[in-house]
């Protein structure tokens, strides 16, 4: 038989070209793929060619640690030991006794479950990298928020551990405030199950995306926005929320110091800014209107300067105590400037926050068609390498068929 007449083994160019322009517009560029085999061991994600720098994927120690991190089993432990972990935090109370048993049995659990999420990332840093490939362990978001809950765990375990060791430290280092603090971080934990939802996991990388989105263009607008009625707000009442009315002395003066009522927000207008018609509230009889130099809400609620006006806009625009508010003004100036409220209300809250909510909207659909194209790509570049290796393997199969009628003829 002619060698010329033997099949060619080999793949499509046109095929090998997509392939390699789709891997690399989607970071698939590692030097082992999805479907590669070492050992026996069928990968099911990319890998790069060492970890760590110095640990190649046919390493009997990675390549164990590929093996496990792939088992369908790993997940469902991981995920199983979250939902144990969260269900033992809800059975901690602040109260606990030295002695409590149920206090001994959720430490002893917390740190079991410690041990497990730090051996879970290390067989991950172990088989991805820690970060210097496009798919190492610390590329992944998801996977830097459950580095950094172990590590917040660490660190407590280590400052209760330095309090137990000595009577003096436990009070300046490890106090139960402390260790409490330390106890919420774990709390985190609870958000790696989104990975589990494909479609979760979606909705919440695309919503925290379009806020980044948001936040670069929006931000502009309502900060020029809430600056505009504050400048106007400061102008308009700066200084008017600190008078009250007080007790009289014995000349009509006020008596100092002032002998303020119970509520703070009695607000009155003093006499020499009180308006000929519609002005505001006036004080009772046997008290007189005077400067207290406090502003209602400890200071909160005020237009004496330009931040803190902005802080009382932007906690009215979210239409929580905007009237109490606007009912100070009124009575510390006049009712017409009722008029600055409505006006702030109906554009801030009906059009500024409204035009926020579809700008989100917008750019979430967006990020939701990108990140489905990505999976469809994906899924057709998983497809066309299967389509490859099958037509590859039936090149193989021709020729060992041809070879044999050869070795026959």
């Amino acid at each position: 038989a002619n060698d010329a007449d033997a099949p060619q083994l080999g793949s499509s160019p046109s095929v090998l070209t997509h392939l390699a322009d789709a891997a690399s517009a989607y970071g698939l560029h590692d030097d082992w793929i999805e479907g590669d085999q070492v050992r026996g061991v069928v990968l099911q994600r990319p890998y790069a060619a060492t970890a760590l720098g110095c640990l190649t994927l046919d390493n009997p120690v990675r390549l164990f640690a590929v093996a496990v991190t792939q088992h369908r089993l790993f997940e469902a432990t991981v995920i199983s030991a979250i939902v144990a972990n969260c269900v033992s935090m809800m059975l901690w109370r602040p109260d606990f006794g030295a002695g409590d048993p149920l206090a001994a049995a959720l430490d002893a659990a917390d740190e079991a479950f410690l041990y497990v999420f730090s051996a879970e990332a290390c067989l991950k840093v172990v088989s991805l990298g820690l970060a210097g490939s496009p798919h190492a362990y610390l590329r992944d978001r998801w996977n830097c928020l459950d580095f950094l809950v172990v590590a917040f765990s660490w660190v407590s375990m280590g400052v209760t551990s330095a309090g137990a060791g000595s009577a003096a430290a436990a009070g300046a280092l490890a106090s139960r405030n402390t260790v409490s603090q330390f106890r919420a971080a774990r709390v985190l934990r609870a958000l790696r199950s989104l990975k589990v939802f494909p479609s979760l996991k979606k909705d919440v990388e695309c919503l925290l995306e379009s806020m980044h989105h948001v936040v670069r263009g929006y931000a502009v607008l309502l900060v020029f926005f809430l600056g505009f009625f504050a400048v106007l707000g400061l102008y308009l009442f700066g200084g008017k929320l600190r008078y009250r009315c007080a007790e009289a002395g014995p000349g009509g003066e006020a008596v100092t110091p002032l002998v303020l009522p119970e509520d703070e927000t009695d607000l009155c207008v003093p006499p020499q800014d009180r308006w000929a018609w519609l002005p505001g509230r006036d004080c009772p009889a046997g008290l007189v209107c005077a400067d207290s130099g406090a502003n209602p809400n400890s200071g909160l609620t005020s237009f004496d300067h330009v931040g803190v006006s902005m802080l009382t806009l932007f906690q009215s625009l979210t239409g929580e105590g905007w009237s109490a508010v606007a009912y100070m003004v009124m009575d510390s100036t006049s009712p017409l400037f009722l008029l600055y409220f409505v006006v702030f209300m109906l554009v801030g809250f009906f059009v500024v926050l409204n035009l926020l909510l579809a700008v989100i909207d917008d750019v979430y659909h967006q990020l939701a068609e990108r990140y489905d194209e990505r999976v469809a790509v994906l899924a057709a570049l998983q497809a066309e390498v299967s389509e490859e290796e099958a037509r590859q393997r039936a090149a193989e199969l021709e020729l060992e068929l041809w070879e044999a009628e050869a070795r026959e003829a």
